[in-house]
């Protein structure tokens, strides 16, 4: 459903309900982002283990994020260090070449990695590298050991992009430009999840008559 569709199905339901003014478009941007959020909180496992919901334990919940995990490669900026991207929310994995094969690079906390450091028994080798993670100001940084590690393959899960409803005045009233829109990164299947929280922040109790509504109007964005 893309993002002008979802305000139609927001509106209706809102003029059904009486419930007052409708959104502003600037509100209505507000509440989109608020709801992306608390969606991939939930989905993320954020808000406590009591209904099991966890990224990568629970198979639901990994298939919600997966338009958010990515996979890419980062090059050293100084000798071990690393700079993690902007939108970092979660690792899922880190890893390096040996000898032509990639392998895993342990992340450990800090106790272990002073440990490590100068361990004749356990030193970090280009086999079996460690990886913590560090920050400088307010950037993130993942230091590796040893140094002769120059680039890490890193796969992790990102903050969600805002949606926003694009618009240009026509007529003194605001009218949906695609062109400056950004849509849902969500699944379908789970933009009526948004929909509910949006109609949650004002104080609209989701009915199951809008469920149909709902089926409709995604049915007619697919045909």
């Amino acid at each position: 459903m893309k993002v002008e569709e979802l305000r139609v199905f927001l509106y209706t339901i809102a003029n059904k309900d009486q419930s007052g003014d409708l959104p502003s478009p600037e509100q209505l941007n507000s509440l989109l982002a608020r709801a992306t959020e608390e969606k991939f909180i939930i989905e993320y496992g954020l808000r406590g283990n009591q209904n099991g919901i966890f990224f990568q334990n629970s198979q639901n919940s990994t298939d919600a994020l997966a338009p958010f995990l990515v996979a890419t490669v980062i090059n050293q900026t100084l000798p071990g260090v690393f700079v993690v991207p902007a939108d970092y929310v979660h690792l899922s994995s880190v890893g390096s070449t040996y000898n032509g094969k990639r392998v895993v690079i342990t992340v450990v906390n800090d106790d272990e990695w002073n440990d490590r450091v100068d361990s004749p028994l356990t030193p970090a080798t280009d086999k079996y590298p460690i990886a913590r993670f560090v920050s400088a100001g307010t950037a993130r940084l993942i230091s590796v050991m040893p140094a002769t590690v120059t680039s890490i393959f890193f796969n992790y899960l990102k903050k969600p992009v805002d949606p926003v409803w694009g618009y240009t005045i026509v007529n003194d009233e605001p009218v949906y430009n695609p062109a400056t829109s950004v849509q849902m990164e969500f699944a379908p299947m789970y933009h009526l999840d948004i929909a509910k929280l949006i109609l949650s922040y004002l104080g609209i109790e989701f009915r199951d008559e809008y469920l149909s509504q709902f089926a409709e109007m995604s049915k007619a964005q697919t045909t």
